[in-house]
Parts: structure tokens; C-alpha cells; sequence
């Protein structure tokens, strides 16, 4: 009879405990996957991606993607996210990817609050995507 305590609370230790870990990667669908909460469909290809996620509960993160998506995955997702046009840079960490250079000629956009940038290349229409949520 005292054992069945001290098991449930060995498997709820081992529950909490795996579900502890930072995640870490470098494949762009599966960072894109992380961000979004699900795979990339079809009007969106995941080129690049960095993406790193603390450990804690409150889910601090930073990413950064390179997608080419369709025109319009990229006018939805301005309108979803509620983006606003920006002329400012946000300036990036020093640990920014080697990839993530996007070109001179973009749309800027950011969210109203927090450290992000979406830039838009206005020729191809590639996203470069730089959120921290810490």
C-alpha cells in the first residue's frame, strides 16, 4: 500500500522532468514547425531557420526563419499578426545566423510590442523572420 505513493510520484517526477528540456534547432521546417505550431503547408517553404526555446514554463524563445511563401500567405499573415509598416532596423543580436542577411530592398514590419522584424523582400516576396520572446 505505500509503494503505490511513492511510484505515482516517481512518474510525475519523470513527467516533469522530461518535459524540462530547452529545444534547439537548425532545420528550417522543423523551427518553422516550433514557431507556428504546425508544419509548413503548401504556401509556405521553410529555407532557413534557427530556433532555440527555454526550458522554463513562460516559453521564452528566438527565431529566426527565411520562408518563401506565396503572396497570399504573406498578406495574411500581415493581417493575422496585426503587423505594422516600419522604416526602424531592429538591431539583431550578435549571434544572428550567417543566412539571415536580407536584402536592401524590403517592406519592414513589427508587431506593436515586442523584439520582432519581418522583412519582406518586395522582388521575391521571401519573409526574414526575427522574433524573441524572452
Amino acid at each position: 500500500m505505500k509503494l503505490a505513493p511513492i511510484l505515482l510520484l516517481s512518474v510525475l517526477l519523470c513527467f516533469i522532468l522530461s518535459s524540462c528540456r530547452e529545444k534547439r534547432s537548425s532545420n528550417a521546417e522543423e523551427c518553422y514547425m516550433l514557431w507556428a505550431g504546425e508544419k509548413p503547408g503548401k504556401e509556405v517553404f521553410a529555407i532557413h531557420g534557427q530556433f532555440w526555446q527555454s526550458a522554463h514554463f513562460t516559453k521564452e524563445y528566438i527565431v529566426y526563419l527565411e520562408l518563401a511563401p506565396t503572396l497570399k500567405w504573406g498578406a495574411a499573415f500581415i493581417k493575422q499578426n496585426n503587423l505594422i509598416k516600419t522604416n526602424n532596423i531592429a538591431i539583431l543580436p550578435t549571434d544572428t545566423p550567417a543566412w539571415f542577411t536580407p536584402p536592401q530592398n524590403v517592406n519592414l514590419w513589427k508587431r506593436s510590442s515586442g523584439n520582432t522584424l519581418y522583412m519582406q523582400d518586395r522582388q521575391t516576396g521571401r519573409f526574414f523572420i526575427y522574433e524573441e520572446q524572452l
